[in-house]
């Protein structure tokens, strides 16, 4: 059995060297914004994945860089989102809006929400870099081109991101198992084809579809140890996510050699319309991938990568209610090749990171996940998996628009706003 090289995270516990001398900088400061329409990237077919994809900050574009991990036992997950978004400008504490979130093994749950001062975006060519500073908190990211092609791909390297905040410190590695890919999961871009929509008016790219992880970290006074799985999301749209975005469901997962990545939101654009995108990486090299605007049917397509994904609602895995769907224990993810191959997986939630009840049967539920399978007929393997699913309402009053950010993998406990509008004088409302 082949077996991935061992990655020990060594240099994680000094914080990340960004290089960024003699590269082209984009800054943003916190109330910058600019009237009527940006450019919209990729501007070029070549260009870094993760370079800024938006000129600028106006009234409704938003964009957004995730790094996000789950532990290798599925008990612990790290999540930094750092977002440009004039979506809440009504709290008055400007557009760059950072999250981080991390559950620990002993169920201590750290959750850090800032507005920066500015942020800035290094494109240095072979690697982009980006600072996002405040006078109390300090969040960076380094990430080389063709980042993700651990998986024997030529441009094999190293991302970082580091999180400095009174209460927390922490630095982070990721090596890259798997190479990056556009929603139809072409790996590499052309001037004809390649797009980065997923749905009506939501682009993205996942640059480190799969990733082993490690990191340092510091608490309270606690030195911690992290190892884990995960990956770099790059996220970019033309509204936000109530206008056009019904709900979504996302599955990110590794078992031994195998790693996968699914995505199924639901556009609000022209209807209910669902697209899906999904991938299937063994040792780094693509087996599957398929995009459509239809939602997978019961049985395989003839002719072509096929997958399909079903929610359990048995065992033993965790449950949240506050979606309208019924309340899962897992999921079971299958894929098919074109040349007749057949992978099956079985994700079992472990634990509930974030439920927000949203009013009126929707809702978000984020979970970790144990994961068990591999080719069917063939050697199973666990793992570990990130887990999502969110149904959104009509319309959401702006104040629960504080609980939803980004992709909504993680958000401020409701708790936290609701005291602040009652110290304001305010009620919320379903």
């Amino acid at each position: 059995m082949r077996t991935q090289k061992a990655f020990n995270g060594k240099g994680a516990s000094q914080p990340p060297t960004l290089g960024t001398q003699g590269c082209k900088e984009h800054r943003i400061t916190a109330y910058e914004t600019v009237a009527g329409d940006v450019l919209f990237g990729p501007r070029t077919p070549n260009e870094h994945p993760t370079v800024g994809k938006l000129s600028g900050i106006n009234s409704t574009s938003w964009e957004q860089w995730v790094f996000d991990s789950v532990s290798e036992t599925g008990s612990s997950g790290i999540f930094l989102s750092l977002g440009r978004d004039a979506s809440y400008y009504f709290f008055g504490q400007g557009n760059l809006h950072v999250e981080f979130y991390a559950l620990l093994d002993d169920g201590t749950k750290i959750q850090e929400l800032a507005f920066v001062e500015a942020s800035s975006v290094y494109d240095c060519g072979d690697f982009v870099a980006s600072t996002w500073t405040s006078s109390s908190h300090a969040f960076e990211f380094r990430v080389p081109k063709d980042a993700g092609a651990g998986g024997g791909g030529s441009g094999v390297g190293v991302s970082t991101f580091a999180v400095r905040t009174p209460k927390f410190r922490g630095n982070f590695l990721l090596l890259g198992t798997a190479p990056g890919h556009f929603p139809d999961g072409a790996l590499r871009a052309s001037a004809g084809s390649s797009s980065t929509q997923l749905a009506s008016g939501l682009h993205m790219h996942s640059t480190i579809p799969a990733a082993q992880v490690r990191g340092n970290m510091t608490f309270k006074g606690r030195e911690l140890s992290y190892s884990g799985v995960g990956g770099h999301l790059h996220l970019w749209a033309i509204d936000n996510w109530f206008k056009i975005i019904w709900g979504f469901r996302i599955l990110r997962g590794s078992a031994g050699p195998f790693s996968f990545f699914y995505w199924e939101p639901t556009s609000r654009v022209g209807g209910r319309v669902p697209h899906y995108t999904a991938v299937l990486f063994k040792h780094g090299k693509k087996l599957v991938s398929t995009q459509a605007t239809t939602p997978p049917s019961h049985q395989p397509q003839q002719g072509g990568d096929y997958v399909r994904v079903s929610a359990t609602q048995h065992g033993r895995g965790a449950r949240a209610f506050v979606v309208g769907r019924p309340a899962s224990t897992g999921h079971v993810v299958e894929f098919w090749s074109a040349g007749g191959g057949h992978w099956r997986f079985e994700l079992e939630h472990q634990h509930v990171q974030v439920q927000m009840p949203f009013g009126r049967d929707t809702g978000l539920a984020v979970f970790t996940n144990r994961v068990f399978g591999g080719e069917v007929g063939g050697c199973q393997y666990l793992g570990s998996a990130f887990s999502e699913e969110a149904d959104f309402p009509e319309t959401l009053a702006q104040w629960k628009i504080w609980l939803v950010y980004g992709i909504g993998m993680v958000g401020q406990m409701k708790a936290r706003v609701t005291s602040w509008l009652s110290s304001l004088g305010l009620e919320s409302s379903n």
